[in-house]
Order: structure tokens, then sequence, then C-alpha cells
């Protein structure tokens, strides 16, 4: 490199005027970091004078090369670290779905291929860890680091949750002493039944009016389990639910299944003690980290302190002092079952289960269709299963999937093929879609995580806002209040041509054309239904796609103009497109459903 280099790197609060005056016009950007709203802020700043590199794709090839390296250092990192503060933390979880360091060194890397193709180039980053691994990198070339005193945002936000913290737990601690039912007698030494308890996460719609649960992750696991001779006690995951906890409690008073709930059981001091496991996390992995050539030993060191701030992870790591309170009051559960997605919310309470209550049998329910490839929780830690926290038996909803977790690293011995609980649909006779759908109407399924569902929105917004000839029915994630999204993102109404829908998702495919999906595993069920799908890739952060499992799926598509065309090119040719969804379906329909059945329903507990 030469000395006639310039190389900006920047932070997310250095004003566009003071980038205008340093860098010069014409200068080429990019933004390195998942939230692709600052990739609308930069672009309304800097206008056409200054170019944005589109990095989408080129994202996702250095994410491919990186995986399997990185896979490798993070099975072997934490080996000597305390288990639960280990288990417990972002770091070791490795959630993609989330801003993690796998983002990071992916963004590095990135940064430097940039820096050699491009004589001068502005990078923006939230990430202040990130600009300095680049200017330490950066050789031979006139280095700008501009930053507004990065520190100061995270101790602004680690001062505004602790500040919230505390608080928050008095008021879950008195609600539920004063409304959560009481289970306590009911629950001691040996029932009549074998027992099990169900952990499970619960929005709005899980609330029947019957006092019937509708499970989204478990089906009618629950009452399967109850009409076959098992007591069932449900450890609720409240997320997402409308009604107040008082209405919350009462339903769970009257309800057909029995509800504990673990805020009935923790002090003050359970609280403050979890704070400290996350406080601990700091501390992390010390010393010097590298990782395909690459020096990432400030990053881990930011993932670290950056954790600090997020007391929601305290919430799981609360399981652990639960279940310890579970086994003194001489509570006793044959079977504990959960969903097994490799998170952190699901560590804590194995952990706790293995060390107090050793004869309860832990299982891991793999409710989703697949992961996809850059899903890295799905993977991680695989090669160290004797160690790793991991329930007992992992019930798969598959055979591929069995076989895909088998390919990387799981015990088969751990490994069992039950029901497809979320897909009865897909698992019936006449699971692939038929019938006459409006070809004309397309849904769209939005994402949970709330920066892709921003992008999915803008994007779809500029590839049609002036269509006149297609409906987009836009069908919100479950798990999201869309019109308080819609409000905060101050997006007004949207364009004529789309209206929010709600409802199942096997009903709205039965009515559509063709589907636009983004980072949901709903790709999956969706070309499994036999419906035409186009996959919408991130522009700044790594696509969570399934089908890129199957390379005779088409590519994800990134910008606007590619999703309108797309589109238009299954409408306009259906019958073609439609007769090439359905045979896909069928031909992979019997590796990727599992039947609902006896035999199947029985993998949780036997």
């Amino acid at each position: 490199m030469s000395r006639n280099r310039s190389i900006c790197l920047a932070d997310n609060d250095v004003r566009h005027e003071i980038i205008r005056s340093r860098v010069p016009a014409e200068t080429p950007w990019v933004s390195l970091q998942c939230d692709f709203r600052m990739v609308q802020r930069w672009e309304r700043a800097l206008g056409a004078q200054y170019p944005r590199l589109s990095v989408g794709p080129r994202l996702q090839a250095v994410a491919a090369k990186l995986r399997q390296p990185f896979l490798d250092w993070l099975n072997q990192a934490g080996e000597t670290e305390t288990p639960l503060v280990w288990w417990s933390s972002r770091l070791a979880e490795c959630n993609t779905h989330l801003p993690t360091l796998f983002h990071q060194v992916c963004y590095l890397q990135l940064a430097l291929d940039l820096v050699a193709e491009h004589p001068n180039i502005l990078i923006f980053s939230d990430s202040a860890a990130l600009l300095d691994s680049c200017r330490d990198v950066i050789h031979n070339a006139d280095v700008t680091r501009l930053d507004s005193e990065p520190e100061s945002a995270l101790t602004k936000r680690l001062i505004r949750g602790w500040a919230r913290y505390l608080p928050h737990a008095i008021k879950q601690i008195i609600m539920a002493r004063l409304w959560a039912p009481n289970l306590d007698d009911s629950l001691r030494g040996a029932g009549d039944r074998p027992r099990v308890l169900l952990h499970t996460c619960i929005d709005e719609s899980y609330f029947g009016e019957d006092g019937a649960s509708r499970d989204r992750y478990f089906g009618d696991l629950p009452h399967w389990l109850e009409d076959n001779g098992f007591e069932v006690v449900v450890l609720p995951w409240v997320n997402n639910a409308r009604r107040g906890w008082r209405s919350i409690y009462r339903w769970f008073r009257n309800a057909r299944l029995k509800y504990v709930m673990p805020e009935r059981y923790y002090s003050l001091r359970d609280y403050l003690w979890a704070a400290g496991i996350v406080w601990r996390q700091r501390n992390l992995l010390p010393g010097r980290h590298e990782l395909a050539g690459l020096d990432i030993t400030r990053l881990v060191r930011h993932m670290c302190r950056n954790s600090t701030s997020e007391m929601p992870i305290t919430r799981p790591i609360l399981y652990y002092r639960l279940i310890e309170k579970f086994a003194r009051r001489g509570f006793r559960f044959d079977f504990y079952i959960d969903v097994h997605e490799n998170f952190l919310q699901e560590k804590p309470q194995v952990i706790a289960l293995n060390e107090f209550m050793p004869a309860t049998k832990t299982i891991g329910f793999v409710h989703y269709m697949a992961p996809p490839p850059l899903f890295l929780s799905a993977y991680a830690h695989t090669n160290r299963s004797g160690t790793v926290p991991f329930p007992q038996r992992i019930v798969c909803n598959s055979v591929w999937f069995k076989e895909l977790l088998e390919r990387h690293g799981y015990a088969p011995e751990r490994l069992a093929v039950g029901p497809s609980l979320r897909f009865p649909h897909l698992a019936g006779a006449k699971s692939v879609t038929a019938g006459n759908a409006d070809r004309n109407a397309v849904l769209v399924i939005m994402p949970l995580e709330l920066t892709a569902a921003y992008e999915m929105i803008v994007k779809l917004i500029a590839a049609f806002r002036s269509e006149s000839e297609l409906l987009l029915l836009i069908k919100p994630h479950p798990m999201t209040n869309f019109p308080q999204f819609l409000e905060t993102h101050e997006f007004g109404s949207l364009p004529a041509c789309m209206k929010v829908v709600d409802g199942n998702l096997d009903i709205w495919l039965s009515r559509v054309g063709c589907a636009i999906v983004m980072a949901s595993t709903a790709a999956l069920e969706t070309a499994l239904a036999g419906v035409p799908v186009v996959v919408v890739g991130r522009e700044t952060a790594l696509d969570m796609d399934p089908l890129g499992w199957f390379p005779e799926q088409s590519q994800p598509v990134v910008q606007a103009d590619e999703i309108n065309t797309a589109i238009h090119d299954i409408v306009r040719d259906h019958d073609r497109a439609q007769g090439k969804a359905r045979a896909w379906a069928r031909q992979h329909l019997p590796q990727l459903v599992s039947p609902i059945s006896d035999e199947t329903m029985q993998s949780f507990v036997t």
C-alpha cells in the first residue's frame, strides 16, 4: 500500500459535517454493522456525493469461509472458565440472529479486503473495537480514526440497564407472590404418575379461552402426555403477552395444566446474585486471541464488556437458583423437557438439574425445520459434548435434521427422531398446497429480529411502492408487536398494495401464489408446502437462510429491484414455478418432516 491511500474509520456518533470536512467527496463508504437503519441514516446524511458500497453477497462469502475456523476456535474457548458464567454468556452462545463476535470477525476480514481494493474508503461501525482492530493492521496508508467517546455510550447503557433492574425484580416478586398459583404441596415427593416439567415460551396466542393451551412449539405434546399417564407441570417463559400479569396469573390458575411461576420462588438476593454472574462475564477469555490470521483480541474484550449491560441475560441465569430451590423443597420431576436451540436460555437449568436433581432426565426438542448454515449456535461446542450442558436426549423433528446434527459432531446416541410438532399441516397426507391460489397474492413472512424486519419493510416499500397488479400480505412474526414496530420506526401508512394479516401460516400459504421471506426458518416451511419462495438477503448482516443447505434453490436477492424482478418472474410464469415448487416439496418431505403419532411422541419419555 502506498502512502497516498486514505482510510477513514468512523463510529456512528460522529456528526456528518465532520465527515464531510475530513473525507473528500466521491470517497466510497461502507457500513459494517448489523443494523440496516445505520445504512439508511448515512445514505441520507452523505447523499449521492459519497457512493455506498453494497457488500451483502461479499459478507456472506466471507462468513462462509470463516464459519468453520470460528467454530473450531469457539469449541476450544472457555474450557477453564466457571461453567455457569461461561455457558450463560452471549460469547459462548453465538446466536447469530443477534450481533455476535462472529459478525465482528467477518466485518474485520471484509474491511481488510475492501481496504486492499479501494485507495480511499470510509468505514462506519458501531463497534470501537472493530475500528481500532482495523487501524492496528492497516499499514502504508493514512488512517484517520474519528470517534465521539465510544466508551461513554456503553457506560450510559450500563447505567440505564442496572437502574431498571432492581425495581423490575421487586415488581415481579410481589406480583408472583400475590397472584401466582401455589403448587408446593403437589410437587413434593413422587406423585402417582411420572411428572414432567415442561419449559416453553408463551405469547398471547397461547391463552385459549377454554383454559386449554395452544403451544406454538410443543403443539399437542402436553395433552398427549396427560392422556398417556403423565403429570405435566409447565414452567412458562412469558414473552410478548398483550394482557397484564394479573390476567396471565388468573388464566394459569384456571387452566387445565399446572403452571409453576419461577418469580414466586425468587428473592431480591437471587436477582443480585444473577447480576453478579453477568458482571463476571466481563472478564471471560483473557489473553491474546487469533483466528484465521486475524488478531481478534480487541473484539473478544469488547464482546465481554458489552455483555455487562444485557440485564435480560439474568432471567435464564436465575433458573439455576430456581432448580436449586426446587430440590431443597423436595420437588421431584422425572422428566424435564425444553426446546433445544443451543441458546444460553437452556444452559443454566441443565447445569442445575445435573447438580441438584440428577435423577431427572433432560430432553431437548429441536422444534424448527432446519437451522441456516450461518446460524452458528446450532453447531457450536459439538465436539466437546461431554462437557457441554446438553440435554441427555435431543429429539429432532426429522430424519434430515438428525443426520445434519450428526455431521456437525453431535453424539448419535444422544439424538432421536420425534414428531414435527410445529408442522402438522406438512405431516399430513395432503401436505403440499393444492387448489387455486391467487397468483397475484404474495405472502410476506416477517422475521422476528427487529432490524431484519426494518430492512425487509424498507426494501419492500422501495420494490413495490407503485405496484398495481400484486397484493402483498404482510404477516408479522407472532411474537412481535407489529403496530408498535411500524409506529416506532415511523413508517406511516404502508403502500396501497400492502395489507397486514394474522393467523396461521399454513392457511395463508394455501391462498397465495408465492412468498417473500427474510431471516426465518419459514423459508423452508414455505418451500415444503409447495409454494414458490423468494428469500431476501441482508445488506450488512448474515443471511439466516435454511434453504442454503439445498443448492438447487435460488440464491437470496438483496436489492429492491431484484426482489421486484424475482416476484414478477414467478407471477408471469406461475404454472411452471408452482409445478417446480410442488415437485421439490414432494421429493424432500419424507426426510424433512416426521409424522405425529404415538410412536414418535414416545421419543420424549423413553
